[in-house]
Formats: C-alpha cells, structure tokens, sequence
C-alpha cells in the first residue's frame, strides 16, 4: 500500500505503469495523467474492489488530529506541560506560539539549501517570519543546536504537486 501511494503522489510515472503492470491492474493514459487524489482513488478501486472496509477502519481507530497532537505533545515534549506554551500547542491554537514539527527536508535542486517539510503545531506562519529552528541536541541551557532562519516561500502540498501561498 505505502508503495502504491508513494508512487501515486510521486513524480515518477514510469514507476507507478510497471507497478500497475506487476499488480494487474490496467490503467487508461487518460487515468494515469489524473491528479494525484482521484488518480490512488482509482487505483485502490482497483486493487481493494470495496474500499469501504479500509475507510471505516481508518475512521473508527486513527484520532483526530487534534487529540493525535495532545497525545504527541505530552509523550515528546520534555518540558513542563502545565504552561500557556504547552496549552497552545495540545489545543492547536492559531493564536498560541509558532510552532512547527518538522517532518522531512528536501534539499533544493541547486543542492545549497533545503526545503522544510513541516505541520505547524501552534501559531501562525508568514513569509518573512523569522522562525529558531532547534536541531535534536538543542537544550535551553545550551543553543548550540539552533540557528535562526526567515521563510522565503510557503506552499501547500497536494500530493505531486505544491501549491505557493501567497
């Protein structure tokens, strides 16, 4: 499943026809040239028949985003959780500090820099912020693992494609 969804929402067509191809499952050209979201609903039409079963399953066990964030607030943050800060982040709240979790960079095609693949947490983000980002070794006694850096670009990712934020 991981394979064929990376393959759905990745640049690669090639790759995802040959998996098709091991999968027996035939596509049109048309089909293929969808975007990413109706393009997996297709797929997975055609590889789980009804897709109801996944759906509900996914519906009834995952939470909600925002108690999966209470829940990853309390187990990762080493903090003390009884503060304003650590209310804004359980609660999302857009009026709470920034806070942003940084999930994947991706380094950029001149291999100088990299784009940040991150889910904020807490607060609001804005193109010219100046944002600390706190590397793994960072602690308040020691910001030896932190630099500051100011947003140049935001996008909104759908899949293949990124969207730019105005």
């Amino acid at each position: 499943l991981y394979k064929i969804n990376s393959q759905g929402i990745g640049e690669n067509a090639r790759e995802l026809e040959l998996t098709m191809e091991e999968l027996s499952i035939k596509l049109r050209k048309r089909e293929l040239q969808k975007d990413a979201k109706p393009l997996l609903r297709t797929i997975m039409a055609n590889f789980m028949n009804d897709h109801t079963g996944l759906l509900e399953m996914m519906t009834k066990h995952f939470p909600s985003p925002l108690r999966a964030t209470a829940n990853k607030v309390e187990t990762n943050y080493s903090g003390d959780l009884n503060t304003e800060f650590v209310n804004g982040m359980k609660t999302c709240s857009s009026d709470g500090p920034l806070v942003l979790q940084v999930v994947k960079l991706y380094h950029q095609p001149d291999c100088v820099g990299c784009d940040a693949f991150a889910r904020v947490i807490s607060g609001t983000l804005s193109v010219g912020d100046r944002v600390k980002v706190l590397g793994e070794g960072y602690t308040l006694d020691d910001d030896e693992d932190m630099v500051e850096k100011t947003i140049s670009d935001l996008w909104f990712f759908q899949g293949r494609y990124r969207t730019p934020i105005p």
